[in-house]
């Protein structure tokens, strides 16, 4: 299983240290800063008393990836949440992005590649770079 990452942001503090460490559901993995996240708690503190457009801003918050009961918190506190935690969602270990890419590369049969794309662009058809970030393996 791999965690999923809804906003673009910039990781703020990393709490795993190594790959194949062990996590547990529920676990502190990491803290995001997210210029999404920040806009769209300033939108939820700014349609605080229409109840329907609150819980529409609550909901695009959850689609944002961030959890309905930090939402909620930030609506009691009348404070935006800068840095948002990211918790594990399962029991796994942590691998990075790239081997964990390259691990699901080696187990799905390829596409065929036509070399390119209908203008001659070659580098549309080369594979693109995983960043590092940590990804979560469940147990099987």
């Amino acid at each position: 299983m791999i965690l999923p990452v809804r906003v673009t942001g910039r990781i703020e503090k990393l709490y795993v240290r190594y790959n194949y460490q062990p996590v547990r559901k529920g676990q502190l993995i990491l803290e995001i800063y997210s210029p999404e996240l920040v806009a769209a708690q300033r939108e939820l503190l700014a349609v605080s008393g229409d109840s329907q457009l609150e819980a529409m801003a609550l909901r695009k918050l959850e689609l944002l990836g961030m959890p309905g009961t930090q939402a909620r918190e930030v609506l009691q506190s009348r404070q935006v949440r800068v840095n948002i935690p990211v918790y594990s969602h399962a029991d796994g270990y942590i691998l990075e992005s790239s081997v964990a890419a390259a691990s699901v590369a080696e187990s799905t049969p390829a596409a065929p590649s036509s070399g390119g794309d209908a203008m001659g662009n070659m580098a549309a058809a080369a594979p693109m770079s995983a960043s590092a970030a940590p990804a979560l393996c469940s147990r099987r």
